[in-house]
C-alpha cells in the first residue's frame, strides 16, 4: 500500500487489497490448474487496476 500511495493512487488501501486478491487468486488458479497462464492474466488485470487508480489520482 505504501508503494501505491507513493505512486499517487487515489485510494492506496483499496488498490493494495485488489492487487493482493489478484496475486492470491493467480497463485491458487495456477496451482489447481497447473497452468502459469493465470499469472499473465493477473498481470494484465493489475495493469488495468493501476492505470485506473493513477488516472483518478489528484494530478493524474
Amino acid at each position: 500500500m505504501a508503494t501505491a500511495a507513493e505512486a499517487g493512487a487515489a485510494d492506496p488501501e483499496s488498490l493494495g487489497r485488489q492487487l493482493a486478491v489478484l496475486f492470491e487468486g493467480a497463485n491458487a488458479l495456477a496451482a489447481s490448474c497447473n497452468d502459469a497462464e493465470a499469472f499473465t492474466d493477473a498481470r494484465r488485470a493489475a495493469k488495468t487496476l493501476l492505470d485506473a487508480a493513477l488516472r483518478t489520482a489528484p494530478g493524474g
